[in-house]
């Protein structure tokens, strides 16, 4: 019996890409190079970092579903498109995050999907964990 998890955006991943970008502000700033460069490479980090926010709180976020059933996984897009693939079982669980790692009859390599708690529900992820655990 198939199983539908409707993910939403990820907070969690949001705070750690900014967290990142700031990261990379600093080690950038700590290396000795002429002041040009660094603040080219300033301009880059901080674009980027504009570009994710805006990707994750425009107006077409990219929300998804996940359909499970016997090892096989249907990702739908905007209801109109979608990709078939198989679990494979290097997939890693954990309480916190679940890493997908899925095998996609029209992609040539391993795709992998990153799903944090907080994109579903407690008992939906809890759900899934289990379904990913037992398969």
């Amino acid at each position: 019996m198939p199983v539908r998890y409707r993910l939403k955006r990820s907070s969690c991943l949001l705070i750690l890409t900014i967290a990142l970008h700031f990261l990379s502000l600093l080690v950038v700033a700590l290396v000795k190079m002429p002041l040009v460069i660094l603040l080219l490479m300033w301009l880059l980090i901080l674009l980027s970092m504009a570009y994710r926010i805006k990707l994750s709180s425009g107006a077409k976020r990219c929300a998804y579903e996940l359909v499970y059933a016997q090892d096989m996984i249907t990702l739908h897009f905007d209801s109109a498109s979608y990709f078939a693939g198989e679990v494979m079982a290097s997939t890693v669980v954990t309480p916190f995050l679940i890493l997908l790692h899925i095998k996609f009859s029209s992609a040539p390599t391993m795709q992998r999907l990153l799903i944090c708690r907080d994109q579903l529900a407690t008992e939906e992820y809890r759900q899934l964990s289990v379904l990913l655990r037992l398969a």
